[in-house]
């Protein structure tokens, strides 16, 4: 019995180092060099994995261009359907370059492509639902187009160079975005948002573009009906956003912390903007909300730069314009007709309104009298429909206004001063509107432009060209009239224009030069330092110093990125004077200045001399 003991520990011990020496492969078969694990035998699919026991167990097995087959026939002649790319599939291969992924995949796992620093091209089929943690992490695959992504976790993150880079389309079937998702790629400067399924995109202290510095424009596309919650937050460089006809909810703290973000348009087809959706978009001044919004969120607007909060159709307003001094209203506020509740400190510290209009026909409820500010009631004038004078002065909080005026005269018409204009990109004009009838009560205007991107225009009827193409700037009458006027602007390329083309001066002598569009940020440069040199100055002007004799190009050219430029030739010293000895027959008749105007003596600078004999002679005088 002890031998047998003896005789079957031996046996065991062999089989147990016979086992370490020849292990079991943990992949099931391998076909085209490409390795498959059995998913499910009735239903025959595999899914695809690395070779041997572990992702590292073969040194870069995948290499070059691999292409995944839609369904693989095993030693035996089984056929199979090929539907998922597992976990650590293809870690660590750098020698992989491009992946073909066919559209029976619907699941690529955690960490598949993680380390495949040569993969640079990936295209996912609109299949796949589900990609797993880090899937895609320190890759060469410079744009993920997120097509058809269900679970989308860190997969793009990376070191420099190896995120999405220019623009990114998150397309139709992009249904979840996992914290971070795209944290900290700074050569994304467009987002596509096409994802009409998506319930997700981060949380406030891990929001999905956090880091996103170079990220300036969004288009929200046709189709989308929610912006979720977080979407956006803290994309710091955001100067634009584009939200398509379909949005109905833009969800609390969508856009929260764009602090470049300086108008955004809202679409009549909103209904609610979510607690805190713009909280702290500092540079944002203009905001055009439509009837068709009826809830605000807790402080949507706060610290803002928004200035004229409009309120049109409010149902539920609720702190969303609390800012600091100069980001509150100003000026006249107006609730129109749908306006029903005023919750409590909605405008509280707004001491800046001056007037406040109310177009409702029943006082809309207000919580309580912290709804406005104190100074309001005192200092504020209240316009109010001429029918609901009453109810008005006696409610609770509407009657401690101390000036309560009916709205006794409505504005008949608007007649701009021009209808259309022509600017050149960072140009400026002002818009004058005249109101008629001229007994009519209220006559403040609300100025909107229709695409701020080109041309935005202030509460003064000031507009700004920005960018090449067409808007429309419209003058509304502030009453609940609706009586309103417009006027066409088409902005051009930028021009330059300086306030000299040609000047002469003296060695050791200055003279300054001046640009405009003063908006356009220009470089100076001159073709001969020795000759002109130049100067910057604090406004943007030049200082010409004349150096020697001679002659140089003093040059201006934008820095928008137009070509936009312009040139002044300065001579400098007594070069150009003719040396021409006068005939003794011959006279001075007539002496200009350089640019043609006639001088009734010599003056300092380049004189032009018209002699009797009808010859012309330049001399300089010192």
């Amino acid at each position: 019995m002890n031998k047998l003991s003896k005789r079957l520990r031996a046996f065991i011990a062999i089989a147990i180092m016979l086992s370490v020496a020849l292990p079991t492969l943990a992949h099931d078969f391998e076909v085209d060099g490409i390795y498959y694990n059995h998913l499910d035998y009735s239903a025959k699919t595999v899914v695809v994995t690395y070779g041997g026991l572990a992702y590292d167990y073969y040194t870069h097995e995948y290499s070059g261009s691999v292409k995944i087959p839609s369904s693989v026939t095993n030693s035996v002649g089984t056929t199979y359907s090929v539907t998922k790319i597992g976990d650590y599939a293809f870690r660590g291969c750098t020698g992989l370059t491009s992946i073909t992924i066919p559209n029976t995949i619907t699941s690529i796992g955690n960490y598949a492509f993680y380390g495949c620093t040569g993969l640079t091209s990936v295209t996912i089929p609109n299949s796949v639902t589900e990609i797993g943690n880090e899937a895609f992490y320190a890759t060469g695959w410079y744009n993920n187009q997120a097509n058809g992504i269900l679970y989308l976790d860190n997969c793009c993150l990376g070191y420099k160079g190896n995120k999405p880079t220019g623009a990114l389309t998150l397309n139709e079937g992009t249904r979840l975005i996992r914290s971070s998702a795209f944290s900290g790629c700074t050569g994304l400067t467009e987002v596509n948002y096409n994802a009409v399924n998506c319930t997700s995109m981060g949380t406030s202290s891990n929001p999905v573009f956090s880091g996103c510095t170079n990220l300036k424009t969004l288009n929200i596309g046709n189709g989308v009906k929610n912006i979720p919650s977080y979407a956006f937050k803290d994309c710091s460089g955001l100067t634009s956003a584009t939200i398509g006809n379909s949005v109905t909810t833009i969800s609390d703290h969508a856009f929260m912390g764009c602090t470049k973000l300086t108008s955004v348009t809202i679409p009549n087809s909103v209904t609610e903007i979510g607690d805190y959706a713009f909280y702290g978009c500092t540079g944002l001044t203009s905001v055009t909300i439509p009837n068709s919004v009826t809830e605000i969120g807790n402080e949507a607007f706060y610290a803002t730069g928004w200035y004229n909060n409009q309120a049109n159709g409010i149902l539920y307003l609720d702190n969303c314009c609390l800012g600091y001094k100069g980001n509150k209203p100003t000026g006249a506020l107006t609730l129109n007709e749908g306006t029903r509740l005023i919750g409590s400190s909605a405008f509280s510290g707004c001491t800046y309104l001056n007037t406040i209009v109310s177009l409702n026909p029943t006082p809309p409820t207000c919580t309580s009298s912290k709804s406005f500010d104190s100074d309001n009631y005192s200092e504020a004038t209240l316009y109010v429909p001429k029918d609901s004078f009453a109810k008005y002065f006696v409610d609770d909080v509407w009657g401690l206004f101390l000036n309560i005026n009916k709205i006794e005269t409505l504005a008949s018409s608007i007649k701009l001063n021009n209808s259309s204009i022509e600017l050149v990109k960072g140009a400026t004009t002002t818009l004058s509107a005249t109101i008629s009838p001229s007994n009519a009560t209220i006559k403040d205007i609300v100025w909107k432009s229709n695409n701020p991107q080109v041309a935005t225009v202030n509460q003064w009827g000031e507009v700004t060209a920005l960018s090449v193409g067409t808007a429309t700037i419209t003058a509304t009458a502030n009453d609940g009239s609706d009586i309103s006027a417009s006027c066409n602007v088409v902005v051009n390329n930028t021009k330059i224009t300086l306030s000299q083309t040609e000047v002469s001066i003296p060695v050791n002598d200055i003279m300054t030069l001046t640009y405009t569009p003063s908006l356009v940020s220009v470089e100076w440069s001159t073709s001969n330092a020795n000759v002109a040199y130049i100067k910057n100055n604090s406004d943007g002007s030049v200082t010409v110093v004349g150096m020697a004799d001679g002659e140089a190009i003093v040059t201006a050219k934008a820095t928008d990125g137009s070509g936009a430029s312009a040139s002044c030739k300065v001579i400098v010293g007594m070069v150009g004077i003719e040396d021409v000895e006068a005939d003794n027959n011959t006279i001075e008749i007539a002496r200009y200045d350089i640019h043609g105007r006639q001088l009734t003596e010599p003056t300092k600078g380049i004189n032009i001399i018209k002699m009797s004999d009808g010859t012309t002679r330049k001399e300089i005088v010192k």
